[in-house]
């Protein structure tokens, strides 16, 4: 685990820091909405989530106003070993809850944006203000088409690039 977080904070420290992109969009999140379980369908290909397959989040409210995440995927192949990251959320002061700020190592935390989001919590659009990664989550393992194509189109929008664009495989469900 230290390794891991070593090797996460020196892709942090060494990606520099450049101006953040403003996003359009989500004005408020509920965060007793937003709880529950996310599966990713698409995302940038992050360095973490190399070669995962079925990869899905859990987000709980805690009594503090923080969440509680569980991200999970499956290594290689549908059927790899399944790899998990445990890590802490707590909203970014002044941001109406489309901000977080995320801990998976008890000295690193990142940016957690949600860029998008189905007025009804179906499906967010995730990423940090520099366009490096991002993540199309859904409450459903695989989108219909038409919304997907939907929430591309916001994603492009959004200023990102949708040739960088992988779909999660989700086929171990």
């Amino acid at each position: 685990m230290k390794s891991i977080c070593l090797i996460a904070s020196m892709i942090f420290v060494f990606s520099g820091y450049a101006q953040q992109t403003p996003f359009t969009g989500v004005e408020k999140v509920d965060l007793q909405k937003y709880s529950g379980k996310w599966y990713t369908v698409a995302s940038y290909q992050a360095h973490s989530q190399n070669k995962c397959f079925c990869s899905m989040s859990d987000y709980r409210l805690t009594g503090k106003g923080k969440m509680r995440i569980i991200n999970s995927c499956r290594k290689g192949s549908v059927n790899g070993k399944i790899k998990t990251a445990k890590g802490m959320a707590s909203p970014v002061k002044g941001s109406n809850n489309t901000k977080l700020k995320v801990k998976f190592c008890w000295f690193l935390k990142a940016n957690y944006w949600i860029v998008a989001l189905d007025e009804n919590y179906q499906w967010a659009v995730v990423s940090e203000p520099k366009h490096k990664d991002f993540w199309i989550l859904s409450r459903i393992p695989v989108m219909g088409n038409d919304e997907f194509q939907h929430v591309l189109e916001i994603v492009k929008n959004n200023g990102f690039d949708l040739q960088k664009v992988e779909i999660v495989p989700q086929s171990c469900r």
